[in-house]
């Protein structure tokens, strides 16, 4: 049975939603696709590097993902990561060429935009795509980029093919290190991701201050 939230949603987005199309679909690896996406509707929206927007999948819900750039005629993309059972990774796994997509925003969630400095992204899986829309977003900017994964060799390969230039992958649990060997001095730190991880990597490494913003928290949904 739907769920309220997600009954809500259908009825809101005749209003709130921008509606588009899925315009090609490349496999990057087995659990990351690129998905490009454009239409009318998204054409001319307000957008920033670091944005979010969720998309709108009846009977559910909504699911968050991060643009990596949004054209003036409304073309974007997103990078896909298909993991588990739920409805955002069996979208990612099935999703093709000529679906219709509803979604909701570009909204904030992390800006950068007043930040002059080198950036440190520290994260996980689910912080890929925001790694490269910061990147690409001012390429004369220092990104170094620090993810923790469950395959890491397999996200070290997306990285490189999406041209991310400074990245370092290490296994779950082994980011302090990682951390603490690119973070320079005036370099913001941005902690995303997982939420236990980044409180657990707050406590090994104190007192580097920056920006939060957990994208997900075992046993939750729906936290950003």
């Amino acid at each position: 049975m739907a769920s309220a939230k997600a009954l809500l949603g259908a009825v809101a987005g005749r209003f709130l939603f921008r509606h588009g199309e899925v315009t090609s679909v490349t496999k990057l690896s087995a659990q990351f696709t690129r998905i490009d996406v454009a239409g009318p509707e998204l054409a001319g929206a307000p957008f920033v590097a670091g944005d979010k927007v969720q998309l709108f999948f009846p009977g559910v819900g909504m699911r968050t993902y991060t643009p990596i750039t949004w054209a003036p005629d409304g073309a974007t993309w997103f990078v896909g990561y298909a993991h588990g059972a739920g409805p955002g990774a069996s979208w990612v796994r099935t999703v093709k060429a000529r679906d219709p997509v509803a979604l909701f925003g570009p909204r904030r969630s992390i800006d950068v935009a007043g930040v002059d400095g080198p950036l440190v992204l520290i994260g996980d899986e689910t912080s890929l795509a925001v790694a490269v829309a910061l990147c690409r977003a001012k390429p004369d900017r220092r990104v170094d980029v620090v993810l923790e994964a469950h395959a890491a060799d397999e996200l070290r390969d997306v990285a490189r093919a999406l041209e991310l230039a400074h990245v370092t992958v290490t296994p779950k649990g082994q980011l302090a290190p990682a951390v603490s060997a690119v973070l320079t001095v005036g370099a913001t730190p941005l902690f995303t991701g997982r939420a236990a991880s980044i409180q657990s990597l707050k406590q090994q490494l104190t007192g580097l201050g920056g920006k939060t913003k957990a994208y997900w928290a075992d046993g939750k949904r729906g936290l950003d």
